[in-house]
This record gives structure tokens, sequence and C-alpha cells, in this order.
């Protein structure tokens, strides 16, 4: 199953390249007809990607407005409610869907720009929600326990030390995700090697205020699906790759803090989402100057996580690679 299914008129094939290959970027997963096995029935290969699809981007062009195929994919998407049309030639919109606003992506170069691509982005977020990533877990860790006695406030030794492993009790007596308290500090935050993307800079000194609790894990189907079980919601898809201990995936950022928010009711404790502050402050080990997660020699990346070059294009049970310097796998 697809996150974004591209329609396009066959003149329009390097935009569509192109548009593809950006959005690929963004993480969501993208099906084109160049992506059609040889051998394979092309009309029963279209018809089934689009039903499955989460969202139909439909290239509204000089030559598309007059191909049956597009207009009648783009029918079946504005019938489902995931239409979300562009434009890349100067043309009026194919009667039926001139009530339908379409973003613009007239004389776009295939970067991402404020001004066309993001826009895309934005419509595309309105269906599908963020991009998805693997959820991580935080939680409020409280530095010290107060008790009063005679008056007076006596303060203890620290409930949590950073470094220590929890698990919080849920409501049947099973126990919550495992979580490793990270210490409050300083760091640069950004683009420290000078070679991110514009949203990466300017490079920024963050102040991590209070220690805080983080998933030792990203959130698997099995933490997932126990959520999902309970408040009768249906579970997310795993793309035939399986589940138990690999990392949840088409969880959107709504969903995610859902989770969070019931192992809170299940705990009695304060989960939440990270900050993106957090986040990159534990997964640099605190912080430090490394490149990934725990190092920053690409020759060692494999060790430390699942990527490009040695995923297969798949997820993968959590907790088999290296963890960085805070004890944290697959950041």
């Amino acid at each position: 199953m697809s996150d974004i299914f591209i329609s396009y008129a066959s003149e329009d094939i390097d935009y569509a390249r192109r548009l593809a290959k950006a959005l690929k970027k963004l993480k969501w997963k993208i099906w084109w007809d160049r992506t059609i096995p040889a051998g394979m029935s092309f009309s029963e290969v279209i018809d089934k990607e689009l039903a499955d699809t989460r969202c139909v981007v439909v290239m509204w062009s000089k030559a598309s407005v007059n191909k049956n195929w597009v207009l009648e994919e783009a029918e079946d998407a504005l019938q489902k409610g995931i239409l979300v049309p562009v434009f890349i030639d100067k043309v009026p919109p194919p009667r039926g869907f001139r009530r339908i606003h379409a973003a613009s992506l007239i004389n776009w170069d295939g970067k991402p720009t404020a001004s066309t691509f993001q826009k895309l982005v934005l419509d595309l977020k309105r269906i599908l929600g963020d991009p998805p990533t693997s959820i991580q877990i935080s939680r409020t860790s409280p530095d010290t326990k107060t008790t009063k006695k005679k008056g007076a406030e006596t303060r203890q030794s620290a409930t949590y030390k950073p470094g220590t492993v929890f698990r919080d009790t849920m409501q049947d007596g099973s126990k919550g995700p495992e979580m490793i308290v990270i210490q409050s500090g300083i760091f640069r935050m950004g683009d420290i090697w000078g070679d991110g993307e514009k949203n990466e800079k300017p490079v920024q000194t963050v102040r991590i205020a209070k220690n805080f609790a983080i998933g030792k894990y990203p959130v698997t189907f099995e933490e997932y699906d126990k959520f999902a079980t309970t408040i009768s919601r249906t579970p997310p898809d795993d793309a035939g790759w399986g589940r138990r201990r690999r990392p949840v995936i088409y969880v959107n950022s709504y969903e995610a803090k859902n989770y969070a928010d019931w192992l809170s009711q299940e705990t009695g404790k304060h989960y939440r989402l990270p900050t993106e502050a957090e986040w990159e402050y534990a997964s640099r080990s605190g912080g430090k100057d490394e490149k990934w997660a725990g190092t920053s020699n690409v020759a060692c990346l494999g060790d430390y996580a699942w990527y490009n070059k040695n995923s297969g294009s798949h997820t993968h049970p959590v907790g088999n690679k290296k963890t960085n310097g805070y004890g944290l796998y697959d950041m």
C-alpha cells in the first residue's frame, strides 16, 4: 500500500519523476507507473494500487487534462476524498474538478521551495498527517522526591537518576515501554557539519532544562497493537514486513499523540512525544558532535543503523544494532 499515487500524462514524465523523488525524500511511500515490474498487467496493477493508496496526486497539464485515464484516476480519488491536484501548466482544471483547490508547481525545478512544493506538502498532510517516522516516546522524569516532615521540606535522593532504565506498570499489571532517563544539558542544535538541509540552519544553542526519559527503542507493533486493540482502533498496516518487535509504521502524528495520551492514562505518569530538541539531544548522545546517532564515521554507520544501503528498503526488528552513547537503539 502506498501513501501517495501519482497520476500524470506520459508527456509530463520528467515532472512526475522529480515529484516522486522529492516526496520520497520526505519518507512517504510513493507509487507511480514507472515502478510496475516487467511482466505484470498494467491495468490490474494500477487498479489495485489506486484502490489501496491513501492519497492521489494528479498533475494537471496541457496534456493530462485531455487524458481519459488521468481523469478516471482523479475522479476515483475525488469520490474517496483523497485527491490532491497540482498544476504544472497554466491550464484550467477539467470540468468537474474546478471546485477543488490545487497547489501549483508551475516553473518548479524539482527542488522543494516555500512557494510551490511546501504548499503541496501542507495539502498532503491534511490527508496523510506528517510524513511517517519511527515514533519515540518521552515522559517527564522528576529529579527528586519531596516529603514534608514536621513542617519542613526534605529533599530525598533522586527518584530517577540519569541512565536509569525503567518500565511503568499498566492498569492490567503489564509493563509499559522501556524508558531511559536523559541528563539535562546544553548543546548545539542543527547542521553542525555544514552539509544539512535549510531547515537545520542556523545552528542554535539549546538548553534542555530538566531531565526527561525517552524510549529505549522506537515504538514497536506489539506495543502499538495493544493500544489499538484496547480502544477498538484498526491496527496500522505492516506493509507485509512483519509486526511484533518491528517499529510501527503508517502512524501519523495525531495517532502517535493518542498513543502517548493512552500511556499516560494507563500508568498515571505523563507520557508525550519528545520535542525536536529533546530528540536530537538524545539521539546525539547528549548533544555530542555526532553526525549520526552513535558515530560520525560513515564506515561504521551500518553497525548503528538500518538505512538505504543495508535495510533492503524495509523495517527490521528493533534492538539489533549498537546503541548510541545513551543506550538508545535505532535513533
